[in-house]
């Protein structure tokens, strides 16, 4: 069994990145890819953090790409949020036969957490629309069964961490769609309504108490 931070990584790639440039995961729908050098401006990122870049960071080669790649899949994996300090010890793992230890793979780092950061919360949204598009089926079947729906997007085979990650989390968003629901019918009760959409609970509703 492969340790829970192994590097040991899978051929596939999650089609969530393989629609970005190869060059960045930055979801920007013009193509326009911004530096992150911190300029007399400032960069200034969706979530009014400044990433302070020292150099322009490396481009990886294709081979490299692909496992940074499979790298913000395995840990999404294990959990759909960003562990900074997890994420950037494993990316000086990845870049070191690649980098001198220096500013060069600094930025290089601190520009692919900055991209995590952009592209988890959309995996995150995709996958709750995945579970209340299926919302009758996920109640019905075993966890095991919900997470092969939920994590549908995401390469196979995986890890058996990665496995059982998936299985917690996919338990976890169900009860916590099926909490919303609870609500939000009582509330409409309340005010005589009868119908209720459960892919009307909110993104950052459903995510907190995920959490």
């Amino acid at each position: 069994m492969a340790r829970r931070d192994s590097l040991m990584l899978g051929n596939g790639v999650v089609s969530g990145l393989t629609s970005l440039r190869r060059d960045s995961l930055i979801l920007d729908p013009t193509g326009r890819r911004d530096p992150l050098i911190l300029g007399p401006e400032g960069y200034i990122g969706r979530n009014g953090n400044i990433p302070v870049m020292e150099v322009e960071p490396w481009e990886p080669t294709h081979e490299v790409q692909e496992v940074i790649d499979r790298l913000l899949e395995r840990q999404f994996l294990l959990s759909p949020w960003v562990r900074e300090k997890r994420l950037r010890n494993q990316l000086r793992l990845v870049l070191k036969d690649h980098l001198e230890a220096g500013p060069k793979r600094r930025s290089t780092v601190t520009k692919i957490v900055h991209d995590a950061h952009q592209v988890y919360p959309v995996w995150r949204n995709q996958m709750r629309e995945v579970m209340f598009e299926n919302w009758e089926r996920v109640q019905e079947i075993e966890p095991r069964e919900s997470a092969i729906i939920i994590y549908a997007q995401f390469k196979k085979p995986r890890f058996h961490d990665e496995q059982e990650a998936t299985i917690l989390y996919a338990e976890h968003m169900v009860e916590v769609g099926q909490y919303w629901k609870r609500k939000a019918i009582e509330r409409a009760e309340r005010s005589g309504k009868t119908n209720y959409n459960p892919v009307t609970v909110t993104n950052s509703k459903f995510w907190y108490e995920v959490k």
